[in-house]
């Protein structure tokens, strides 16, 4: 049975892959008939070369982005649904991360909803910060008759490589409405 879940993850996995992959393609192959494009082409007697006028590794990392993002939101969508319930019961969703530079400090924010002070826990461990926190699963079996379920319940985790600069073993937190937020000093 734990088997076949694991297979009917991958399969889906797979499915969300491909289907991304086709999608890219399809505009791809899309611009590239543009009427104007191939005009243009035909007239200049040009070589379309990857890449013109942008920079690959700006896309690479856009395309990084939207994978991480299409795979967060798969595992928290799947962790939700009834069937894979215990397949996702031990792993951790990755949580949403802002972190901002300013003059003489780094501000890192993580939404935590639903995580209480008390299941949070930092560290900084050769310039990595990492989080983990915990939710409260409801154990009320009277309050279990949900018609839609989508709040998560379960455990956050998420690692974060600091700037060379921060000062990660004198880090401060505060616990707000849901939202971690972490102040980490600029080196002098």
């Amino acid at each position: 049975m734990k088997n076949e879940k694991i297979l009917l993850a991958i399969v889906a996995i797979l499915v969300l892959v491909v289907g991304f992959q086709g999608y890219s393609l399809y505009n791809i192959n899309k611009n590239l008939t543009d009427q104007k494009t191939v005009k243009q082409i035909a007239h200049t007697n040009t070589q379309i070369k990857p890449f013109a006028g942008a920079n690959p590794f700006e896309e690479m990392q856009k395309m990084q982005k939207e994978m991480d993002r299409i795979f967060n939101n798969m595992n928290s969508n799947f962790a939700m649904m009834p069937e894979f319930e215990n397949f996702f019961k031990d792993m951790s969703i990755s949580p949403s991360v802002n972190l901002q530079e300013f003059k003489d400090r780094y501000e890192i924010s993580i939404n935590l909803p639903g995580s209480s002070e008390q299941n949070i826990k930092i560290k900084v461990d050769n310039g990595v910060l990492s989080v983990e926190a915990k939710t409260q699963k409801q154990t009320d079996k009277s309050k279990s008759n949900f018609i839609q379920k989508e709040i998560y319940e379960g455990s956050f985790s998420r690692s974060i490589t600091l700037p060379q600069d921060a000062k990660g073993d004198d880090f401060k937190s505060k616990f707000e409405n849901g939202v971690l937020k972490i102040t980490i000093p600029k080196k002098s």
